[in-house]
């Protein structure tokens, strides 16, 4: 049996692999290179809060990041709650071709499997970027529907989330008290017509 390892060369493999690897470890940050957060106000107490996932961030991860930028927000005004006035979920598919070269290859299995010259063919790998936008309203004080801030920047602190310098000090004298976080809204996709949802990830090429 001979085993195509799917991609480029292998030194490119790893070079990509360790990119992805250190890109994972910090992708909440304000928008730079398609991924991060960004707010803007639309009021004297309210902010548009948008964050950009990077290819195959789970929608939920996309969300909650935008969730503790907006408590970010209400922490850097000494406002200790906020409260979700609308949402949106967005989709957008595309996909990455591979070209296919000459390169290390795997031969084999097992004690008598070795690596050799030959051809990696390409493949097209599909990805999906979820974007997340929240509209939220700062407050001093709590109502039926307001998220503590201090709770979110706490969970965000334990997860190792780079925050803004300066919040997690804020956020300790803040009520932090757990409260469960609304539903996000089905997703709508940005490139418009039918959606279609991609195939799965291509798989290793055997050969016999």
């Amino acid at each position: 049996m001979m085993l195509f390892l799917p991609g480029v060369t292998m030194f490119k493999r790893l070079l990509l692999l360790t990119s992805l690897i250190l890109a994972g470890c910090n992708v909440y940050h304000p928008l730079t290179g398609g991924v991060g957060y960004t707010d803007v106000p639309i009021g004297p107490n309210s902010y548009e809060v948008t964050f950009t996932g990077d290819a195959d961030m789970p929608v939920g991860e996309a969300r909650w990041y935008c969730l503790v930028r907006s408590a970010e927000l209400a922490v850097l005004r000494n406002d200790p709650y906020f409260e979700i006035l609308d949402q949106q979920v967005y989709l957008d598919y595309g996909s990455y071709y591979y070209p296919g070269n000459y390169g290390a290859v795997y031969y084999g299995r097992g004690r008598h499997a070795y690596w050799g010259y030959g051809y990696d063919p390409g493949y097209v790998q599909p990805y999906a970027l979820p974007e997340v936008t929240i509209r939220v309203g700062i407050s001093r004080e709590p109502g039926p529907e307001t998220i503590p801030a201090g709770y979110l920047i706490s969970e965000a602190a334990k997860r190792k989330v780079p925050l803004t310098p300066g919040v997690s000090e804020r956020a300790a004298t803040m009520p932090s008290q757990p409260v469960p976080l609304p539903p996000p809204p089905p997703p709508m996709f940005k490139s418009g017509g039918v959606p279609v949802p991609p195939p799965g990830p291509a798989p290793a090429t055997q050969s016999e």
